[in-house]
């Protein structure tokens, strides 16, 4: 939770600054399955997918909270990535963090961590004051906290110490999960979580420019979001490689067809929709 709310609202990742104009006149629609809807007539048992929204009209706030589904959520942002050394609040409480009583998946944590980074460690601990938290380990034979460890390791640890301590159901939200990672842990990272969700009954849903993550996702778990003159285009099931293109303004289209001719041509781009057809490279005999 964000300092002392009880949960999280829009105005939480949406604001501007004076001169910025306000979002508004939006609606955010999300569909999910539950079993405990309120029972209606067409639902008796409160079972099922179904939608929920949120509307922000214009010059009023977003609506109906109180209608949202009690569900444990945790956002970890960029912050996360941000040496403690370079936390002005670390920094000033570096005296007062104390050793927090051990909750049994400590050893859970360093296992998937040093599997992750190649690394063993000894033991893992948190410290904590008021509402931060601070990784002390020792590793062959070295004993440092989260002010000497690398950004990719700190954050490591802060993304599995919520997932074990967190209850069955929780949505765990990451913003650019593979920062300081190099392209062999973000794939270690992926695999660990694809076992500890279904472990935990955990879901995860994050945001990536690596290819390396994308590849490790399922298809399905795969979504590529851009914006075109103030529509937002959502394409499911993209390969790595068109994405990585798409991003880097290149040509990686995920399918390459050879034909014949160019009858054959024209046949093919007329089976294919629009969509399908900017993820195809069609060749001529003459390529």
């Amino acid at each position: 939770m964000l300092q002392n709310l009880r949960y999280y609202t829009y105005s939480d990742f949406f604001f501007q600054a004076s001169e910025e104009i306000p979002s508004e006149g939006i609606i955010v629609r999300y569909r999910f399955r539950y079993n405990n809807w309120n029972k209606t007539k067409k639902n008796p048992d409160g079972v099922g997918n179904l939608f929920q929204k949120r509307e922000k009209k214009r010059g009023g706030k977003w609506t109906n909270y109180s209608t949202r589904v009690n569900r444990n959520v945790v956002f970890l942002g960029m912050q996360r990535v941000v040496p403690h050394s370079e936390k002005s609040v670390s920094k000033s409480y570096r005296t007062f963090f104390k050793a927090s009583a051990p909750d049994g998946w400590e050893d859970d944590v360093k296992r998937v961590v040093g599997s992750i980074l190649g690394t063993t460690y000894d033991t893992y601990l948190v410290k904590t004051h008021s509402r931060y938290r601070l990784p002390l380990v020792s590793s062959k034979g070295n004993v440092y906290s989260g002010f000497n460890m690398g950004a990719g390791e700190n954050a490591l640890f802060g993304i599995f110490t919520t997932i074990f301590a967190s209850p069955p159901g929780t949505l765990l939200v990451i913003d650019e999960i593979e920062l300081g990672l190099h392209e062999k842990a973000q794939k270690k990272l992926i695999q660990e979580l694809k076992k500890i969700c279904k472990e935990k009954k955990v879901q995860v849903v994050c945001t990536t420019h690596s290819p390396a993550i994308l590849e490790s996702v399922p298809p399905e778990g795969r979504f590529f979001i851009e914006s075109y003159s103030n529509k937002t285009i959502v394409t499911p099931g993209i390969s790595a490689k068109y994405a990585a293109g798409k991003l880097s303004g290149e040509d990686s289209n995920e399918l390459v067809v050879f034909v014949e001719d160019g009858i054959a041509i024209t046949i093919v781009e007329s089976s294919l929709d629009k969509e399908l057809r900017s993820r195809v490279t069609i060749l001529p005999p003459e390529f």
